[in-house]
């Protein structure tokens, strides 16, 4: 839990001093709501993550250990954990992405407050997809490996196209003004 802790501390000052540098780029937003956004996005991210576990405990059965490998019984206790994972981080992620929607175009300090929670669901989204993956490289070996990347491939991919779409569009208001 520590190590955790650390992380995410750790993790929480990068952001603000990224956040930091993009606060001169919008007017309006101050350096004390901004670093009281960075420590909702940690205390937001240990919710999630302690939730996530709470869950993992709940579907496991009491006493199984968890580094069995191999076997057909590991193999559906797992399915039923990420899909209990699932039906967890999905709804979280909705809910985060219409609270960021909706509040977003209401100014700045409405988006200073639902971004954290928005960045927190994203990480939960994240950890499920690594998870798995995890699960299909193991399960299905070969083909699981090729599925994993493939998926890679393709995130990456409209990653690239939505970034530099975004960068295209940035350049051509700086020429404009």
């Amino acid at each position: 839990m520590l190590e955790w802790l650390f992380g995410l501390i750790l993790l929480g000052i990068i952001l603000f001093l990224i956040f930091s540098r993009i606060r001169f780029r919008i007017p309006g937003l101050s350096p004390i709501s901004l670093f009281l956004a960075v420590l909702i996005f940690i205390a937001a991210t240990i919710l999630f993550n302690v939730i996530w576990g709470d869950i993992t405990d709940l579907v496991r059965p009491k006493g199984t250990p968890y580094y069995y490998r191999r076997t057909e019984e590991f193999f559906s206790l797992k399915v039923n954990e990420l899909l209990a994972h699932t039906f967890y981080v999905i709804p979280l992620l909705i809910i985060a992405v219409i609270l960021y929607a909706t509040l977003e175009k209401k100014g700045i300090k409405y988006r200073v407050v639902t971004f954290p929670y928005f960045a927190a669901a994203g990480i939960m989204i994240i950890r499920l997809v690594f998870d798995i993956g995890f699960f299909a490289i193991e399960r299905f070996e070969k083909a699981g490996i090729y599925g994993v990347l493939i998926f890679v491939l393709v995130v990456l991919s409209i990653l690239i196209f939505y970034i530099q779409r975004k960068w295209e569009g940035r350049k051509k208001e700086e020429t404009t003004l």
